[in-house]
């Protein structure tokens, strides 16, 4: 029966499955067919318009084309995160990070600009082996373990070894001795309590207490987490872990506002990116009666290109372009200074500014929500070079400072037996783009004739002697 069952259910899915890709199919067939109609109705009609109307409607053709592709990069990038987090692995896209990168396009980025933080919680584990310590705050239902030893004389009929639990009203009772309050003491506090009364009625005795298995108790967690929810904790866990246990802070949650209230009305607000950033540790045990709430994520800015770490951050008030470079970690040694494209929405519309890494007031300009800056990079060509090439023993590139002139070219070159003495040439690119070659005997330079100086970006070409071989002419000539 079981086995009849799961051979139905597997039918089922497959020709549901089959159905659902055909349509998606045939969809995009449809809508295929519609965008070439409409392709063709604008074509059609603009025959008889003017010129500045087809390259208008050309325009805005390859624009929406254009945003088409991306949103479609993205939307592909989406279903990827998604089979992604079907084995295990949390990469799902969020609304913020698809607005900026649409905003530029998927492609330019690599699909690597997500929001900077977010995946400190996933993996952690939030565990309850952490040593106690002396400072532990005892409660009701806290298990102690009380031992005590000495001359047997002195302490009587004692056991050497009790197991004390904390009742709801904050006591223990140790038979022989008594009830002892001790709701609110700390550990050592509270092994001094016993100590100070032992001491009236034994000598010769010494006492260690620890605790054994510590008390739970709920801490509300709420706002933009994961799983808002009340969460059980004890007494040695921090405020981390409480928001782990909660799902971690989403994707529209702040990293950088996060408020805990105690019973007493205390109130903390705590920064992820003092951990996360700079390294600090975050230790703040939680208490019971507290609440955690995460507000809203706050004004956001990316950057990419050329930092260390491209990612969207979470700003603090009056934030300056210096201050989120810092935040990604610096520049890469191949950041260009020049050309920084600054991508803002301003007056209901997206607009590009350029700035420079030299520019003091550039720099220091306020970030504003929703920015994004591109750092470029330096292209990978190097000015100050000069290629020696061809027909010689040695072809290489070195620098302008070194080899400035043909006479030092040759000498590092090396000729060969069949090196072409008569006919070489230099290469060279002019302002305008285009190149200029310039010709020169050899023989003349080895013979110090004459000699010309390089610039840089030249490239000096030898040929062997069968190319541009020089012709011999004998007889009576005119």
């Amino acid at each position: 029966m079981g086995k009849l069952f799961y051979s139905l259910f597997i039918s089922t899915f497959i020709i549901i499955f089959s159905y659902a890709a055909s349509s998606t199919m045939s969809g995009t067939s449809v809508q295929g067919t519609a965008t070439q109609g409409i392709i063709s109705t604008q074509s059609e009609s603009s025959v008889g318009g003017t010129t500045n109307s087809e390259s208008g409607s050309q325009s805005q053709q390859a624009e929406e084309i254009q945003n088409s592709e991306t949103q479609q990069e993205i939307e592909n990038l989406k279903e990827q995160y998604i089979q992604k987090e079907v084995q295990g692995i949390s990469t799902q896209v969020s609304d913020i990070e698809s607005l900026y990168m649409s905003k530029i396009g998927l492609s330019k980025v690599k699909g690597r600009l997500r929001q900077f933080g977010y995946n400190f919680f996933k993996g952690y584990k939030v565990t309850g082996l952490t040593s106690v310590g002396d400072k532990y705050i005892l409660g009701p239902g806290d298990f102690l373990l009380l031992y005590i030893w000495g001359d047997p004389v002195d302490i009587l009929g004692l056991n050497g070894f009790y197991r004390l639990v904390i009742d709801r009203e904050g006591k223990v009772f140790i038979p022989h001795l008594g009830v002892f309050y001790v709701w609110g003491l700390s550990v050592a506090k509270a092994k001094n309590l016993f100590y100070d009364f032992f001491k009236k009625k034994f000598k010769n005795f010494q006492i260690e207490l620890s605790l054994g298995k510590l008390r739970t108790f709920p801490v509300y967690v709420s706002g933009f987490v994961n799983k808002p929810s009340v969460v059980q904790v004890t007494g040695i866990n921090t405020v981390l872990d409480a928001l782990a246990l909660a799902g971690g802070i989403s994707k529209n949650g702040s990293l950088r506002n996060i408020i805990l209230r105690r019973a007493t009305g205390e109130k903390q607000k705590i920064d992820l990116y003092d951990l996360l950033v700079e390294g600090k540790p975050i230790n703040i045990t939680v208490k019971q009666g507290d609440s955690i709430y995460v507000g809203p994520i706050g004004k956001t800015a990316a950057i990419y290109g050329e930092v260390k770490r491209p990612a969207i951050y979470e700003l603090k008030e009056n934030a300056t372009i210096n201050d989120l470079i810092k935040l990604a970690g610096g520049l890469n040694p191949s950041a260009y200074e020049y050309n920084v494209k600054l991508y803002r929405y301003e007056n209901n519309q997206l607009i590009i500014k350029d700035g420079s890494l030299k520019d003091k007031k550039f720099m220091e300009s306020y970030i504003k929500d929703g920015d994004l800056i591109k750092i470029e990079e330096i292209k990978n060509i190097i000015e100050n070079k000069v290629e020696i090439k061809g027909h010689i023993k040695y072809p290489s590139i070195y620098s302008i400072n070194e080899v400035n002139t043909l006479r030092k070219a040759i000498k590092l070159a090396g000729f060969l037996d069949d090196t072409n003495l008569y006919y070489a040439e230099i290469i060279r690119k002019q302002k305008s783009g285009n190149y200029k070659v310039i010709e020169f005997k050899p023989i003349d330079i080895l013979n110090n004739k004459k000699d010309i100086k390089l610039k840089p970006l030249d490239t000096v070409v030898f040929y062997p002697e069968f190319i541009y071989k020089p012709i011999k002419i004998s007889g009576e000539i005119k």
